[in-house]
């Protein structure tokens, strides 16, 4: 049987498929931190396209209860209990499935698990960068040594940096670079590590779009062929980054 699951975040709707092996079918964009309050919800607009969304992959996949899982997170998590409610009963009534909001620490627990693998006795640390959180996990060998949670993601650097996707970006580096730091500027992050790894298909964005991506020599897990220096990612993404 084939099971389907869906990673619904603050902007970006991601279905998979799994029989195997883990699939990732489609990918759906929706800025739902547009308009939103915990108050009232996600935006009308949003919430119609949300409904329109589901509609079709239902359809498309032949999603069922007992095979589609739902993971929402990011800026659901936020919505005052009432309107959490109101969206779990809307995808039962509407779609028959489970519209299930998991916190950040189940999140985290997941990524977890997901990345387990012995990186060479490396200490390696592991992004998980959505649109409103961003969750972090240490490794050292094959084993969890440290995890943190943090409420900042791409949508923030989005909705505050509106000229950072022209052709050439309007905003320079050093704005966002003050942004960020300013949001982390009371959490103490460990900046001693032998890699980074960043989840949810970045590496092949880095091949598309011409990194000086290289042989992963650190570790071998069959997935990370693949490696970037922190310098060459830097100058390369410097070409399309307004500068001072």
């Amino acid at each position: 049987m084939t099971n389907y699951y869906i990673d619904l975040g603050s902007s970006t709707i991601k279905v998979y498929c799994y029989e195997k092996e883990l699939k990732l079918l489609e990918e759906h964009s929706i800025y739902f931190k547009n308009d939103f309050s915990a108050e009232k919800g996600i935006s009308e607009s949003n919430l119609k396209e949300l409904c329109a969304y589901f509609e079709k992959i239902k359809n498309k996949y032949d999603l069922k209860y007992y095979n589609t899982h739902i993971f929402v997170t990011g800026i659901f998590r936020n919505l005052i209990q009432i309107r959490k409610q109101e969206l779990v009963k809307l995808f039962n009534d509407r779609f028959d499935l489970h519209f299930n909001i998991i916190s950040h620490g189940i999140e985290n627990y997941y990524l977890g698990k997901a990345m387990e693998n012995d990186y060479n006795g490396k200490k390696v640390l592991i992004i998980n960068m959505g649109g409103k959180t961003t969750e972090l996990v240490t490794y050292v060998g094959a084993k969890i040594t440290d995890t943190m949670n943090l409420n900042i993601g791409v949508a923030d650097l989005l909705n505050n940096f509106s000229e950072v996707n022209n052709k050439y970006s309007g905003n320079t580096v050093e704005e966002m670079e003050n942004f960020v730091a300013e949001r982390l500027a009371d959490i103490q992050l460990d900046k001693d590590y032998d890699c980074a790894i960043f989840t949810g298909g970045e590496e092949r964005f880095e091949l598309l779009t011409g990194f000086n991506l290289v042989e992963n020599t650190i570790f071998n897990d069959n997935v990370h062929k693949y490696m970037l220096s922190l310098e060459d990612y830097i100058s390369f993404n410097c070409r399309f980054v307004k500068q001072k």
